[in-house]
């Protein structure tokens, strides 16, 4: 039996915690590049549709 196979080597466990912690920050990123462009379309619509409000409720306060 070795006895360095006993002791969790601190390398390993901190190139684990990278690895981790890469794949993490990878993943959000991911759901943010999904997530946004699906999001940014109604947010425009609604967008539109309170300028088309404002120029409506200006125009008739105009005459």
């Amino acid at each position: 039996m070795n006895p360095g196979l006993d002791k969790p080597d601190s390398h390993n466990a901190q190139q684990s915690s990278f690895l981790y912690y890469t794949a993490l920050t990878g993943g959000i990123l991911l759901l943010g590049l999904i997530i946004v462009p699906a999001v940014l379309p109604p947010v425009e619509q609604s967008r539109d549709a309170a300028r088309r409000s404002t120029s409506k409720n200006n125009l008739k306060q105009i005459g």
